[in-house]
């Protein structure tokens, strides 16, 4: 301890040589620590400003990773209701930006196949899908169907061609059918004109012959 003020110090002492006493310095611990305790008093300043201007940065670099994302799903979430309107803007080149614009490009062969279907749904089956890949199981599945839908159509075609053609022979047959018709009523009035022309001749006849026999019965 420090003999003049009783306070907690260090003491170092120096011989002095050929005089025959030694040099002591006295130097309080407050002095001594003191540089110690200012840098003390800086680093927990510092770690307390920051702290929070850290965590401030992490939670902006967090938003701006995670804000994309949510934007993401949200826009899966409407696709999922059937919204095909949707965008996500790409607002980066890293790879959240290129995971915006794949999800871009989804949306976008999801709004053409579905165009495509609008066409066809309407009567236009010229429509045909952009395939993407070997693998595009949607356009495929679209093609198909397509071309199905042209087959039947050229089948009921033809059908409605072989009903009209048979409908012409039905027509014809009972135009010829009449004819024989007013034929057989002609010859069947001819011969019955004929008959009654007979039935009068036969008539005549046998009043002439009762007239004769009449006239040789009275001679």
């Amino acid at each position: 301890r420090d003999p003049f003020t009783g306070a907690a110090a260090h003491m170092f002492s120096v011989p002095v040589p050929g005089a025959g006493w030694t040099y002591v310095v006295v130097v309080p611990d407050s002095e001594m620590l003191a540089p110690i305790a200012s840098l003390r008093r800086t680093l927990l300043v510092t770690v307390a400003v920051s702290i929070p201007v850290v965590a401030l940065l992490i939670l902006l670099v967090i938003g701006r990773l995670t804000r994309p994302l949510a934007e993401v799903r949200r826009a899966a979430g409407r696709i999922a209701r059937g919204d095909l309107s949707v965008d996500v803007p790409v607002r980066s080149r890293d790879e959240i930006g290129a995971l915006a614009e794949t999800f871009n490009g989804m949306t976008g062969y999801l709004r053409e196949t579905a165009d495509v279907a609008e066409r066809v749904s309407q009567g236009d089956l010229t429509a045909t899908p952009r395939m993407r890949s070997e693998r595009d199981a949607l356009g495929q599945s679209l093609t198909n169907m397509i071309t199905s839908l042209r087959d039947l159509v050229k089948q009921m075609a033809d059908a409605s061609q072989a009903v009209r053609r048979s409908g012409h022979e039905v027509a014809d047959g009972a135009h010829t059918a009449r004819v024989a018709a007013d034929q057989m009523a002609a010859t069947v009035t001819l011969v019955a004109s004929g008959a009654t022309e007979q039935s009068a001749v036969i008539e005549d006849s046998s009043r002439a012959v009762s007239g004769a026999q009449d006239a040789v019965d009275s001679a």
